[in-house]
Parts: structure tokens; sequence; C-alpha cells
């Protein structure tokens, strides 16, 4: 199951890796769920350490907040121009069902979130899943948002759900994190239970 886990996220990664600089991250309703994908590089100059913290996948449309990848450790980092929101302005955090790849994307305010130790110009990629989620439910509205950094873009492409018509690394993601929860099911089940008998 391990090696299958580890198939999938390597092609995963062989599909979302562009040869541009800047950040997209694209986010699709794909039947009961919104997938995220996000891949690029970022050249940090002209952007402020503001602290390191840990981050784990999440979205949040009032704040123009979206994270991908398995969570960790992270540098975010201001100067960022943009929207001040991609959804409803009543929404709140929704953490992912599951990650995979890098720890990357915006935090509030907005903040630049890359792994902690990122070198300026290397090469992001990650995903996350959010199962029985859409849209509505996220708070979030279809459209393209930019935010501009002193030497690179931003972008977050929140595809109408009509029109969305996943990528082979969208699929690999999807699959990586059925995967991983099954995966995840499957060691708790043969854990031995704390509970008395």
């Amino acid at each position: 199951m391990r090696a299958l886990i580890s198939a999938i996220a390597a092609a995963a990664f062989s599909f979302a890796v562009p040869a541009h600089s800047a950040i997209t991250i694209d986010l699709n309703e794909v039947g009961s769920n919104v997938v995220a994908t996000g891949s690029g590089s970022m050249d940090l100059t002209g952007l402020i350490p503001d602290q390191n913290s840990f981050v784990f996948p999440a979205v949040n449309g009032s704040s123009a907040s979206v994270a991908v990848g398995f969570g960790g450790f992270s540098t975010l980092y201001s100067g960022l121009f943009g929207p001040a929101l991609f959804g409803s302005a009543s929404g709140g955090v929704t953490f992912a069902s599951a990650g995979s790849g890098q720890n990357f994307g915006l935090g509030f305010g907005p903040l630049l979130i890359v792994p902690l130790g990122y070198g300026s110009g290397g090469p992001l990629s990650g995903g996350a899943i959010w199962l029985g989620q859409s849209y509505a439910s996220l708070g979030l509205t279809p459209g393209q948002y930019v935010f501009t950094a002193p030497q690179d873009t931003v972008t977050i492409n929140i595809r109408a759900v009509d029109a969305a018509v996943p990528e082979p690394s969208t699929w690999a993601m999807m699959l990586l994190g059925f995967g991983a929860i099954g995966f995840a099911f499957r060691h708790r089940k043969g854990a031995p239970s704390s509970q008395p008998a």
C-alpha cells in the first residue's frame, strides 16, 4: 500500500511542476469534493520574513487564504498585494481532509507561505483535498485571484464547476488523498483498542 501511495505521489508531482516562475494554485470542484493542486516557484526578493509557524492545508475565502501540502513548519512573508477575499465574507477556515507535497500558499494578510528553509526560486509542488465539500460549503466564489510580490505573483484559480475538466495531476492528487485516508483507517483498525471490554 505504501508503494502505491508513493507511486501516485510521484506521478502527481511529475505533472504539476511548470517551467515558469510564480505560484499557481488551482481549485476544482470534482464530484462531491474540492481538490487543490499547486506548483511553481517564488522569487522572494523584496518580501519580508514575518514569522515561522506550523501550517496545515486549509482554505478560508473570507480572508483570501489557501494552503496546500502535507502540513509542517513554514515561513510566512509579507509584501504581497491582492484581493481581500475570494469568497463569502462570513466563511471560516476549513482544514483539508488530506494533503501531500510541500506546504505553501497564502495566509491572511496576505502572507506568502513557503516551507521552512525554502530557497528563492526553488520548485514547489503540493495538493490538498476537501472530502464532502463544495465551493458553497467552503464559502468560495469561482474566479481568478492574483496577488503580486515585488518580483513575482501568486495566482489562485477557483475553476467554474461546469468548466472543470480535471487534469492528470488532479486525479493523481485525489487518488493519493483517498489512498492515504484508506491507509489511515486500515492502520487504525488493526491498532489495539484502549477502551475496556
